[in-house]
């Protein structure tokens, strides 16, 4: 049940705020300057046309409207070998994007970021993920949405975020992309008046995170 899905995420550690002015103050600026980042031109949404992708979202859980949600993108059918290659500022490649679907990363409405991923259960390679370069997604969440209350739930992942999403509707659920949360991140709650936070990562791998951020919040 719904309730049972809240204290389920509650059992894991949380990190109560009566305000986030533990943050060193600055001026904030609503409307401070956004990277300049584009979606490589060869994208397109993902279709049945795209089975492997496909496969891989739905094996994880997603349905077609999840996809959507999600904005999910991929090569398109007559995309190029070379409309392929991601290149790093410096002009140097770090990856292709064929065998990956994309993610859209948004902040405000503007695109700050996105994340590829390789979609081949069979993947032994180290690079699993592509994050567009020129971007930092650690100042970011997804999705791009208010919060519904003053209190969040942050997970480590997009699918993790959308599934929570999916059965916690009194609260909203961000994917931090990692198992840490930024300076940059809880400056975007602080300012969206979020006054408490729980803690939903992975306990087999991000205890130890967990536990040093809950430290870190109850200061």
């Amino acid at each position: 049940s719904r309730r049972e899905a809240i204290n389920f995420v509650e059992q894991q550690v949380r990190g109560e705020l009566s305000s986030l002015d533990f943050l060193e103050e600055e001026e904030k600026n609503d409307d401070a300057e956004v990277p300049s980042i584009s979606l490589p031109g060869a994208l397109e949404p993902i279709s049945k046309v795209h089975e492997g992708a496909t496969s891989y979202l739905e094996s994880r859980g997603l349905t077609e409207q999840d996809m959507g949600i999600c904005r999910v993108l991929c090569l398109g059918s007559q995309a190029r070998k070379e409309d392929s290659v991601v290149f790093n500022p410096h002009g140097k490649v770090i990856g292709s994007l064929r065998g990956r679907f994309v993610i859209p990363i948004y902040h405000k409405g503007s695109l700050v970021s996105w994340q590829a991923r390789v979609y081949d259960p069979n993947y032994s390679g180290k690079q699993k993920y592509i994050n567009a370069p020129g971007s930092n997604q650690k100042h970011y969440f997804w999705p791009d949405i208010d919060p519904k209350s003053d209190l969040v739930i942050l997970v480590e992942g997009i699918f993790d975020a959308l599934a929570c999403n999916k059965i916690i509707s009194e609260h909203t659920t961000y994917c931090t992309f990692g198992k840490s949360v930024s300076k940059e991140q809880l400056d975007i709650l602080r300012s969206n008046g979020v006054k408490g936070i729980i803690l939903n990562y992975d306990l087999r791998d991000a205890k130890d995170q967990m536990v040093s951020l809950a430290n870190r919040l109850k200061k």
